[in-house]
């Protein structure tokens, strides 16, 4: 009899620390979601929790084009500075059934209207996952600042942005952030992380993209011709 009581119990105590550690989960998550909430009313900007149809809508990003069962969440979106932006945790597994990977990623977004040449930049850990998809149609750049070659691999559709881009001041920028990942084109520049969006930080992530965006139309003014710039000490 003492062992049944004692098998029930220790049950009972099982349920409990399942439910509790469930009701902790679901209590942090509604309180991270009023960060963002809060952060985007600070920000004179929207909230949405959850999208399926965002990362097929913006499927320009090489990131949006691994994995499966593709979604945004705490998406915050609308204009700041003047200019359209989306900043949301991005979320998609890998592998089957039975070696699921489930994997999270802070995505941040601004659409313009510049004629640009295309770049990315990869750090090692996004290297490994865009591999060749990220090298198709477009040249490698390669830099006499040793330290940056091996924290980033570049590519572009254009070489001059080696003389009208990655100067000085840009180059040690993207050294202060070894794990953001930058993607630049004709309608958008991107920058993404192997972390979920910390909500306090959401408004620098917003102000990187305005910063990206301010270099980028110095030089997609011309259209075609892109001429030289020195990048903006405010960058940093």
């Amino acid at each position: 009899m003492s062992e049944s009581l004692s098998q029930f119990l220790f049950g009972l105590f099982i349920v409990s620390v399942f439910t509790l550690a469930v009701s902790l989960f679901f209590y942090y998550q509604s309180l991270r979601r009023k960060a963002f909430i809060d952060m985007a009313a600070t920000m004179k900007l929207h909230f949405q929790y959850l999208s399926y149809g965002l990362p097929r809508r913006l499927g320009l990003l090489f990131q949006f084009r691994r994995g499966k069962n593709r979604y945004a969440s705490n998406i915050i979106t609308g204009r700041y500075k003047g200019q359209l932006v989306y900043l949301f945790d991005y979320h998609y597994t890998t592998g089957d059934k039975y070696s699921k990977v489930r994997h999270c990623q802070s995505v941040a977004i601004l659409r313009h209207d510049l004629r640009v040449p295309e770049v990315r930049i990869y750090p090692p850990a996004f290297m490994e996952k865009v591999g060749n998809v990220a090298e198709y149609g477009k040249i490698q750049l390669h830099f006499d600042d040793e330290q940056f070659s091996k924290q980033f691999s570049v590519f572009a559709s254009e070489t001059s942005v080696m003389e009208t881009v990655f100067q000085k001041p840009m180059i040690e920028y993207f050294l202060r952030h070894p794990d953001m990942s930058v993607e630049v084109g004709e309608g958008w520049i991107a920058t993404c992380k192997e972390a979920r969006h910390i909500p306090e930080e959401i408004p620098r992530r917003a102000e990187q993209l305005v910063k990206l965006h301010r270099v980028f139309s110095q030089i997609g003014q011309g259209g075609d011709r892109f001429a030289e710039v020195n990048t903006p000490s405010s960058f940093l």
